[in-house]
């Protein structure tokens, strides 16, 4: 015969009911976790700034999430010019998904906050993962576009394959290439 529902529904003794103290700032810090992420998506991840004498106030580039932002069209037909493929086309698969991995990362950290510790350690992965991901993505299309110039363009010879720094600066023909990470992506990674 079952035990008596009251009777089954007390405490085991020595056993509390309610998670342990530590059990809620894990929680509490996955929820974090999940409000900055719904930050980070709508600033920037990361920024180029190309300085030249032709370009007093310089011309910028903002990469978010799921979009490139800036001066793309003007970087576009300068890069056309030495082979380089366009820019509006960049990533355009990682921009696609970005918003709905954005949301299943959030999923993750949501029951992550609610489940017990191995699970909820398990669901941080991807949020941990993001931030790595999105920046060796965009080394390698970054390197990818540098390294891969037409050679059959109209001023091919003047520069020699190139691949900015994801944070720094560096010289590129005659421009003082500056690029770093942006509060996006330091809300990610936080």
């Amino acid at each position: 015969m079952s035990a008596h529902p009251i009777e089954a529904a007390r405490p085991v003794a020595g056993k509390s009911p309610w998670p342990a103290p530590g059990a809620w700032l894990g929680r509490a810090a996955l929820l974090a976790a999940a409000a900055l992420l719904v930050l980070s998506s709508g600033r920037p991840w990361w920024s180029m700034r190309l300085l030249a004498p032709q370009y007093p106030k310089g011309l910028t580039l903002v990469v978010r999430l799921d979009r490139v932002e800036g001066d793309v069209s003007e970087l576009d037909t300068l890069n056309h010019y030495i082979g380089m493929k366009s820019l509006a086309h960049a990533a355009e698969f990682d921009r696609r998904i970005a918003i709905p991995g954005l949301f299943a990362v959030l999923l993750s950290l949501a029951a992550g906050a609610f489940l017990p510790r191995r699970w909820a350690l398990l669901l941080a992965v991807p949020a941990v993962v993001l931030p790595i991901t999105f920046a060796g993505r965009l080394h390698w299309i970054m390197t990818d576009y540098g390294m891969n110039l037409d050679p059959h363009a109209p001023l091919s010879n003047s520069v020699d394959p190139f691949v900015p720094p994801l944070s720094g600066e560096s010289k590129i023909a005659n421009f003082t290439v500056q690029s770093d990470f942006g509060d996006g992506f330091r809300l990610a990674a936080i």
